[in-house]
């Protein structure tokens, strides 16, 4: 029984030695609030955000919007973009694996059904405590709207991608951001308690347990 408990503990050790930390929500910018802005490639919306320290990895985007015509597309076609505080471009990433889920809820004066979108991505890691802006853009034949968390306070901007050109303004657009975030402990805490594990059982096994 007791190599039994050893070779269990060991098995459990090899386990959780190999279970990566999961991915949490490290950036909330909160979630709809029925209005809603058009972002496309003629004209791009941006929104500000901050990540902490031990939580600036992003590994997918989560947001929510709603297109024109209340009818979407087969596909979507979208762009991310990440923007450093003086609108430096420093990320452009491919949303084509983006997926797309109907909330069953509808926005802008209940004429617009909701979506929810969900992107993974590589890992792209940013500085803590610097603050970078968001841009989501969708193709122009069906015009898409990005939902707002509350388009009447916070920092946003337009980016007019034609002339390259920034305008400030105002809003809180419906996305999270998710990456590892601490919560879950890392595969080294994880191995050191199989290890412990380990321990315990071999201490049952040759010294008895009391």
């Amino acid at each position: 029984m007791g190599r039994y408990f050893l070779k269990l503990a060991i098995a459990a050790c090899i386990a959780l030695g190999a279970v990566p930390a999961q991915a949490d929500v490290i950036y909330d910018n909160g979630y709809g609030d029925e209005l809603a802005w058009f972002s496309g490639y003629s004209a791009t919306v941006l929104d500000d955000f901050v990540l902490q320290a031990g939580a600036s990895t992003i590994t997918d985007f989560h947001w929510y919007g709603a297109y024109l015509d209340d009818s979407a597309p087969a596909s979507d076609d979208f762009t991310l973009y990440i923007f450093d505080e003086n609108f430096n471009l420093i990320e452009t990433i491919d949303g084509s694996t983006t997926t797309r889920i109907a909330t069953g809820n509808e926005i802008g004066f209940d004429v617009l059904d909701e979506y929810y979108y969900e992107l993974f991505v590589d890992p792209i890691v940013l500085n803590p405590g610097e603050t970078y802006y968001l841009g989501i853009a969708n193709e122009d034949d069906h015009v898409w709207l990005w939902e707002s968390a509350s388009l009447f306070s916070g920092d946003a901007a337009v980016w007019y991608q034609d002339i390259d050109k920034f305008v400030d303004g105002t809003g809180n657009f419906a996305f999270q951001l998710t990456g590892p975030g601490g919560v879950v402990p890392e595969p080294a805490s994880l191995t050191l308690i199989g290890l412990g594990i380990a321990g315990m059982a071999i201490r049952r096994k040759y010294f008895g347990s009391h």
